[in-house]
């Protein structure tokens, strides 16, 4: 910086890029100018990615809630559990805890004892009797669509860009109030109205996932101060997409 302000020669005679650098630092209060330009051009395209993200997160965590197929599923892996564990002390359970989801794939049939020929998981039963009996207990994975997105959103992440993004447009807007800057108040003035609109949106949806992960904790009868609701959501991905492979899994060996 030091040595472009001290150029004293024909700036025709310079680099494009040293030549916009020149007449930057020559306007009024630039460096406040090129922190606001850049927040003006990252904010916009940032804050719709993550409301594009944010609620798709809230609205599978509404159909984790709201899906009567998922607790038609639920009903049924706790029924078979029961028969299985019939005569122990497992075997008149009134529900089972999240974590034994991941149990569904892990007990499997001897090789051909089910009268298929294959190693069966117990999720394969569950998938088939659904099959036979109730095939709409299955549409709880088409309902769940977008999960495999949510699951991998960083909500901290989220959380704490928009908290640096509300910073950084306070700290603009009081510039303005402060100074009489009017090239910065044309060139930014308009978008730092508009943008505080998109980050209440933004802290709304924010608010709305923090009271959803204390609700679905509840829900499922889990403890909200240690509840993962990132993890969670990882959980039903995986048995969607174990079901998914059930299902096919099924189907070929009915054929």
């Amino acid at each position: 910086v030091e040595k472009v302000k001290a150029f004293s020669g024909d700036p025709s005679q310079l680099a494009a890029c040293d030549r916009f650098f020149l007449d930057l630092i020559r306007l009024p209060d630039h460096p406040n100018l090129v922190t606001a330009l850049l927040l003006k051009e990252d904010f916009k395209p940032m804050a719709t990615s993550f409301e594009t993200s944010l609620r798709n997160y809230i609205r599978v965590c509404e159909a984790i809630l709201n899906s009567s197929a998922l607790k038609s599923f639920f009903r049924r892996v706790l029924t078979i559990g029961n028969y299985i564990n019939s005569g122990s002390y497992a075997g008149n359970a009134a529900g089972f805890r999240l974590k034994d989801l991941c149990k569904l794939v892990e007990l499997r049939s001897c090789v051909g004892s089910n009268g298929m020929g294959a190693h069966l998981s117990l999720l394969d039963f569950v998938v088939k009797g659904a099959l036979e009996k109730d095939p709409g207990t299955l549409f709880f994975v088409e309902e769940l669509a977008g999960i495999e997105q949510a699951h991998r959103l960083d909500f901290d992440s989220i959380q704490k860009a928009v908290s640096e993004f509300e910073t950084n447009l306070r700290n603009v807007k009081s510039l303005l109030a402060e100074k009489e800057l009017p090239l910065l108040r044309k060139q930014v003035g308009q978008f730092i109205s508009e943008s505080e609109n998109d980050v209440q949106r933004l802290k709304t949806h924010i608010k709305e996932i923090i009271e959803l992960s204390t609700k679905m904790a509840r829900w499922f009868c889990e403890n909200p101060r240690t509840f993962n609701l990132s993890d969670c959501l990882h959980l039903f991905c995986k048995l969607c997409q174990d079901v998914t492979a059930a299902k096919q899994t099924v189907q070929k060996v009915m054929k």
